[in-house]
């Protein structure tokens, strides 16, 4: 087997993947091909339990069509270093041992099984208010620019109240799942004003007492 992968979509997905986590089987990405007769599709997903990315891209292989659907999950290790280079597209290629070649990467699929990410993603959403991590937002946030290969956007976050939230483009191709905080005691409270003086009119401007 020999396919061609866009580096934007693995970084994508590696962006939202687990880090030294251990579950060992979310320390890397995983590529799952689904054949069609239009055409095989090609699903990118990482997740750490916390946010989840998804994306889809068209199956290219090198060495003919392909009928039988696979997956495998890519270390997250094998993924930064075949991305480090500047071709947009790496070769994924299947080795008579039982490796795999990612651009000029050699690794063995991680050998355990990733979760039905397809379950955490709602088919739609409340719009209720729930807090999020920031940090969950901007890396959903990156993902999704490096996906669609806008650097400089900022996506929306659709809530979904005590459920997931979701990220997307003006397209279903990608999207990003994020999980809401559970905050203790009821959460942080209503916003109910300051206890900042309001202002006076005779106030002497320190500029002008100088």
């Amino acid at each position: 087997m020999q396919l061609q992968l866009r580096k934007s979509d693995l970084k994508a997905a590696l962006i939202c993947s687990a880090v030294k986590d251990i579950r060992y089987y979310l320390n890397g990405v995983l590529v799952e091909y689904t054949p069609r007769e239009s055409g095989g599709i090609l699903t990118f997903c990482g997740t750490d339990g916390h946010i989840l990315f998804a994306g889809t891209a068209p199956a290219e292989f090198m060495d003919g069509e392909h009928g039988t659907a696979f997956s495998l999950i890519i270390p997250s290790d094998t993924v930064k270093a075949a991305c480090k280079g500047k071709a947009p597209i790496l070769t994924l290629s299947s080795l008579p041992d039982g490796r795999y070649s990612l651009g000029d990467a050699l690794f063995t699929a991680i050998d355990g099984r990733f979760p039905d990410f397809r379950r955490v993603i709602p088919a739609k959403v409340s719009g209720e208010f729930a807090h999020f991590d920031f940090d969950l937002l901007a890396r959903g946030n990156d993902a999704l620019c490096e996906y669609f290969n806008m650097p400089k956007k900022t996506f929306s976050l659709h809530s979904g109240g005590n459920g997931a939230g979701v990220m997307c483009g003006n397209s279903r191709d990608a999207v990003v799942v994020v999980m809401p905080m559970r905050e203790p005691n009821g959460g942080m409270g209503e916003y109910t004003g300051t206890d900042i003086p309001p202002a006076q009119d005779n106030v002497t401007q320190l500029r002008e007492a100088a």
